[in-house]
Formats: structure tokens, sequence, C-alpha cells
């Protein structure tokens, strides 16, 4: 297990006796490289679907599993186009991997936010967490990418109504909802390698539509389904059906990016059973490679440092059961008063922004290509 910790990416240096204070904690602690990991133990798939995707060959499909520091809410407002995950893909195309596509992005987010590639007219429930319900016939939701693929898959339950779905213009083909308490997925392939849109038109009842992609054989693909407050006990209890869908419509990833936890303990639960939670997630992806996250935490989200080291240890030695990587954001930027200081954190004192989400992509960049080239 590696713990990715040090550096700033070029980003807004701190002081030097706080670098002192950071090497000091870190010179107190406990070891933190496992040799497992170094001989790619627990990261075969992530080094093997990496290689096919590097050379075209194949795809390496990410979940991202996370909260509003993954959605991401920057103390103002949604910024999806800037969170962590997405700043990670932008530096492996840039490295040189191929665009797997936009990945399933989410038609709601709780807290009012939607990802702007989603569009909706008519009557649209958008308070159900991560799906959204055409409430009437005519209603549409309308999904237009921003990346190119040969290929587009449209998330639904089966327990809404029906719908029409209309490509790029085309024809409107109907789906049939069955009435089952399950999750569908509409597939169309062989489209042209472009941009594409898709109209989501409600034909009976409430169609409830989940998330849609557009995607290529091969490349990178991250996929992230979290949502504002969700936390692992949530997650498991399927609040809002987040469980439901993305196990259903992501059955097999590569890799599982877990970043989720610090609302439990705001919310109360112990540290120990987080972690056993958050174990109990990465369970529901037994062949996936996992890599951990220690979330930031900040002057204003209601934990102190000292209770969030028994979380973040708790972490590391889950990573050292896993044999995975845990990529320590908050170990990286020292604790809450120096995020703060380093101009990381949001309006509401609470949220990174995205010059935060910025430096936490280039962590997870870091961490990802050391397990990549273990």
């Amino acid at each position: 297990m590696k713990v990715w910790q040090d550096g700033q990416g070029g980003n807004t240096p701190v002081t030097a006796a706080e670098l002192n204070r950071i090497e000091a904690a870190l010179a107190a602690g406990p070891d933190r490289v496992c040799d497992g990991f170094d001989r790619g133990v627990g990261t075969r798939r992530i080094v093997s679907s990496m290689a096919k995707a590097l050379t075209g060959v194949g795809v390496s499909e990410h979940l991202v599993v996370g909260d509003s520091m993954s959605s991401f809410y920057n103390g103002t407002t949604f910024d999806f186009a800037n969170s962590w995950h997405r700043k990670l893909k932008a530096r492996l195309i840039a490295r040189g991997y191929p665009d797997g596509g936009t990945g399933l992005v989410a038609t709601n987010e709780a807290g009012g936010g939607r990802d702007p590639r989603w569009a909706f007219t008519g009557t649209a429930d958008i308070t159900s967490n991560v799906y959204v319900a055409l409430g009437t016939a005519v209603s549409t939701a309308t999904f237009t990418s921003d990346t190119a693929g040969t290929i587009i898959d449209l998330v639904y339950s089966n327990a809404g109504g029906s719908f029409s779905v209309k490509v790029d213009g085309a024809a409107a083909v109907p789906v049939v909802a069955t009435g089952a308490l399950t999750i569908g997925t509409y597939t169309v392939t062989g489209l042209a390698n472009t941009t594409h849109t898709i109209v989501v038109t409600a034909t009976s009842g409430s169609a409830i539509i989940c998330a849609a992609q557009v995607r290529n054989a091969a490349g990178v693909r991250f996929s992230s389904l979290g949502k504002f407050g969700l936390s692992a006990a949530g997650f498991l209890g399927d609040g809002g059906f987040v469980k439901s869908i993305v196990t259903a419509a992501m059955p097999n990833p590569d890799v599982l990016h877990l970043a989720i936890g610090a609302n439990d303990l705001i919310g109360g639960q112990t540290a120990a059973a987080t972690v056993t939670r958050v174990q109990t997630i990465r369970n529901l992806w037994p062949n996936a490679d996992v890599i951990l996250y220690a979330q930031p935490i900040t002057e204003n989200n209601e934990l102190s440092d000292a209770a969030y080291v028994v979380y973040t240890d708790g972490l590391r030695a889950l990573a050292e059961t896993l044999v995975c990587p845990l990529v320590d954001w908050n170990l990286r930027y020292g604790g809450a008063a120096s995020i703060t200081g380093m101009g990381f954190v949001g309006a509401d004192g609470v949220h990174p922004n995205a010059l935060g989400q910025l430096d936490m992509g280039n962590a997870a960049y870091e961490g990802l290509m050391l397990a990549a080239l273990a």
C-alpha cells in the first residue's frame, strides 16, 4: 500500500513553518508503504486495463462512489466540469490515453443541481436524488454529450412508465418499461464517432430516467453516481436507489474509487463502523481493483483533526488488508487549517473549490499512475 501525500503539483505553496509541521507529523506516523502494493498484488486489474486503454485495444472502466466532494459542490453551486475525477481523466488523456467516453452521467443531483449536459421540458420531478421522473406524457429529458463515441447507453427504471428514445434526430424508438423493480439499459451501437444527442420522451405513466453515456470500445472512462450528502451508510441503505442503479448499470468496473465516509462521521457514526461500511461497498465489486481516498476536512465541516485521524488510520489499515492504494488528501494538505490557508476551500468553508479539486485530481492521478506502473 502506498499513500500519496507529498507535492503540491505546482499549486499555492504553504509556508516553511507549515511544511515543517507537516513533515514532523509524517515522521512521527506509522509506516505507510506495504511491499504487497509494490508487487502489484492489489493492482493487477488497474495495470492490465490501463495498458489496454493506452494502446487502444480495450477500455479501463472507472467508477467513483462519493459525496458532494465528488459530484462536486464548490460551496456555492455544483461545478461538475471541475470535479477531481474529471481533472484526473483530463490528465490521463493529456498523457496519451484515448478518451473512452463520457461515463455514466446521472440525470439529477440531490441538493438542486444537475449536470449541464442534461436538460428537461414539461413536468420533471427532480427531487428524487440521482434520477428524474418525467411526470406526464410528452415531458422530455435530453442528454447532449461533450465527448465523441460510437455507442450510447440510457439507464432507466422498469418501475416507471414507458418512453421513446430519439438519437441525433433519428426516428423515435419505443421502450416499454416492464413494471418490475429493476434497472434497464437501452443501448445503441454502430454510431458515427462524434458527439450525440439523446432525447427521451415520456409516453405513459411517469418514466424514470437514471443516467446516460456516450462511449467508445477503448480508452479511459469515468462514471460518478455519487451525490450531495451521501454517506456510506446511506449508500448501503440504497437511499435514492443509488446502490441499485450503480450496481446494475456498472456490474464490472475495472477500478473502483471510494471517496466516502466523511458524512458518516459528521452524522455521529464511529470511525470503525464507517471503515467497515467502506469495505462492504468495496465488496460489491469483488473483481475490481480499488483505490481508497481519505477526503480532506476543513475548518467548518464539524470534524476535528484528531477525530478524523482515527478514521484515516482505519482507512490505512483497510488499505493494508486489501493491499490497495490509499490517496490521503487530508494528509496531503496537513489538516483543516492548512487546506483553508492554501485557498483550496469554497465560499461555505466546507467544500473544496475548483483549485482544490484540481489539486485533488493531481493527487489522484499520481496515485493511479503509481498503481498502473507498479
